[in-house]
């Protein structure tokens, strides 16, 4: 195989070449004077299969035109599959815009993520991995590849929450804050999972508290009186805007005093 990287994150392709072992390929990329790209794979391709790691952060079009043109340059140089590894999905919040017709009151969805999806396959990806690349409760991009192209998501909302148990230093009462109404979903679910995780290590921790392994009962009995505390709450618009200037209101009575607070968002 070969591994091939982006300007998206560098970082991310080094650290994923040293844990599979596996070198970076050379690749020349650069831009001309009019700013077009201008990209060169040295390495041999022939019969290989190509995994290009770039992800579609900003500047995005400029991530997405490398992608594009790395996949179309592998194509043409002959290897056998192309995976492409994009962590951040370019156009992925395809809801942002929905013209309204004034006559009907109905509305022309777009999907600038369903494009995306498009000119990938059109320039010859075998296969796509990502990450949190579907937004709960709304569309799904997989549906935007055909059959042929398989879609493989990594959803983070366990990596998080094992994070968050074990090296973030959280203690309850928590707070976990969806700030807008695309995130709810995702932030309520994370709250049921961080609830496991510290009950597991509550649990473990009561089981042998005194080190002796006899599940102290007295421990038990305090630790009772003090029951895991992990709230939920929810920002929502309070008035009309759009942008980062509307007003948000608070919602779901969550008390924020002394507390630890997550806040899920979608990107």
């Amino acid at each position: 195989l070969v591994l091939l990287s982006g300007s998206g994150n560098p970082i991310i392709a080094k650290r994923v070449s040293e844990l599979i072992d596996v070198p970076l390929g050379n690749r020349t990329l650069a831009r001309f004077a009019d700013g077009e790209v201008n990209l060169k794979i040295p390495d041999e391709l022939r019969g290989k299969h190509v995994y290009l790691i770039q992800s579609c952060a900003a500047p995005v079009n400029e991530s997405v035109m490398e992608l594009l043109l790395m996949i179309s340059c592998a194509r043409r140089a002959g290897a056998k599959r192309i995976t492409a590894v994009i962590p951040y999905f370019g156009y992925k919040h395809h809801r942002r815009y929905s013209p309204v017709s004034s006559k009907h009151q109905s509305r022309f969805l777009t999907s600038g993520a369903m494009d995306f999806a498009k000119m990938l396959e059109v320039v010859g990806v075998d296969s796509v991995v990502s990450v949190d690349i579907q937004r709960p409760g709304q569309g799904q991009e997989a549906c935007y590849f055909s059959a042929s192209v398989p879609l493989e998501c990594v959803v983070t909302t366990n990596l998080f929450v094992t994070y968050l148990s074990t090296k973030a230093n959280l203690r309850s009462p928590m707070v976990v804050v969806a700030p807008n109404a695309e995130s709810l979903q995702k932030a309520k679910k994370f709250q049921i999972a961080l609830h496991s995780a510290f009950s597991a290590q509550h649990a473990a921790a009561e089981d042998d508290t005194d080190g002796d392994g006899d599940g102290n009962s007295e421990v038990r009995s305090e630790s009772s009186s003090n029951p895991l505390d992990i709230r939920m709450a929810a920002f929502f618009p309070s008035s009309t805007g759009s942008g980062y200037g509307r007003k948000l209101e608070l919602l779901g009575g969550a008390s924020f005093v002394g507390a630890d607070v997550v806040i899920v968002d979608d990107i």
